[in-house]
């Protein structure tokens, strides 16, 4: 018969050693062995039946939780202008990015920016980069399949003169691209955006 170890520690099956368990062990996913137990069988043949079917103690552990496959979004960021951040252009100096997942959740995540380098955006906090270029991509890390809410604030100082939204779907593998367009917000720009 196969028997959970937890099972057989729980029913008090003597079988060499005592085994100490976690006080969930009878609750989680234990490993299965195949026991045969005999009134008249040696405690020396009974142990190496067992270790038999036991993992191999060299073995790697297993990963820690389960494992999710992951996916990123791609994005370049465009303004009304032919430049985000030149004088000629919008004359954005910093931009303000934040990730929420579909139902309104902050999610923590690093962000590549071409040309700039990494960045973390953290959650209870303004994450503010260096302006980039409409041809500067910004690519996630890692982040399960789902929809997300990214908005990019484009600040002048600390004055908010751009603004933009996307809805960004995020499937297994390659990065989706998007591009998201920043309107002008002239109520609460110091000057003209």
């Amino acid at each position: 018969m196969n028997y959970p170890i937890a099972f057989l520690a729980l029913v008090g099956v003597a079988c060499g050693p005592p085994v100490t368990l976690p006080p969930d062990a009878a609750t989680r996913d234990a490993p299965v062995v195949d026991v045969a137990i005999q009134a008249d069988a040696a405690p020396d043949a009974l142990d190496a039946a067992i270790d038999a079917d036991l993992p191999d103690a060299d073995a790697p552990p297993p990963p820690d939780g389960p494992t999710h496959v992951t996916g990123s979004f791609a994005l370049n960021v465009r303004t009304s202008h032919d430049t985000n951040c030149s004088p000629g252009g919008a004359r954005i100096d910093t931009m303000a990015l934040a990730l929420q997942d579909s139902i309104g959740a902050c999610v923590p995540t690093t962000v590549q920016i071409e040309g700039l380098g990494e960045f973390a955006l953290l959650c209870g906090q303004v994450n503010t980069v260096p302006c980039f270029e409409q041809s500067s991509r910004i690519i996630s890390g890692p982040l399960l399949p789902g929809g997300y809410h990214l908005q990019v604030d484009g600040l002048r100082g600390s004055s908010l003169c751009w603004r933009g939204d996307a809805s960004i779907g995020v499937t297994e593998g390659t990065p989706d691209e998007h591009t998201l367009f920043l309107l002008a917000m002239p109520d609460t720009c110091d000057g003209m955006p």
